[in-house]
């Protein structure tokens, strides 16, 4: 296991429906290669400081379907261009089913041209630029996450992922 852990149990619900997930059973049972993204796919597809994009159900589909490498080193090593256009084309996939898309701005372009009568703003995908952005704060998160237990060896600076410091000293999303 992880770091020699042998034993760990993920407490979830409210008072009244409380339960205990002992998540050393589930690793037992689950694919390595699926394991081995399991952080990736929940910073890329929305957790608590990243956007929805998605859903945790359409990547892991879109895992299986297309292989695990291309979120495979993502948050793993040193963020990359091909890292960022990877998790970019992987996220596309999640989205659409159609293989000829590549990118965002395709997406968008699929999107306004197939549902123009029916458009909705709130689900227009946004363009490739901000879906770097989301990329890059993904892959600052997940980073963290794998890092964790090494927290004093953390030398990544948020500030070269999308974030910046407000007038009052917080880290907050840069959306200039």
């Amino acid at each position: 296991m992880f770091f020699d852990l042998k034993y760990l149990w993920f407490i979830t619900g409210r008072s009244s429906s409380r339960f205990i997930i002992p998540i050393h059973d589930l690793i037992n049972v689950m694919e390595s290669d699926l394991i081995d993204i399991l952080p990736a796919v929940h910073a890329l597809t929305g957790c608590d400081t990243t956007s929805k994009i998605g859903t945790k159900t359409s990547a892991f589909k879109t895992a299986e379907k297309y292989g695990y490498e291309l979120i495979y080193s993502f948050g793993k090593s040193e963020l990359t261009e091909q890292m960022i256009n990877n998790a970019e084309r992987f996220l596309v996939r999640c989205l659409s089913s159609n293989e000829n898309i590549g990118c965002f701005d395709e997406l968008r372009y699929e999107v306004f041209h197939k549902k123009q009568l029916q458009f909705n703003i709130e689900t227009f995908p946004p363009i490739s630029n901000s879906i770097k952005i989301h990329i890059k704060r993904a892959f600052l998160q997940c980073h963290l996450w794998l890092h964790a237990p090494f927290v004093s060896n953390i030398t990544i600076d948020s500030l070269d992922f999308g974030y910046t410091i407000d007038e009052e000293g917080h880290l907050v999303p840069d959306f200039s």
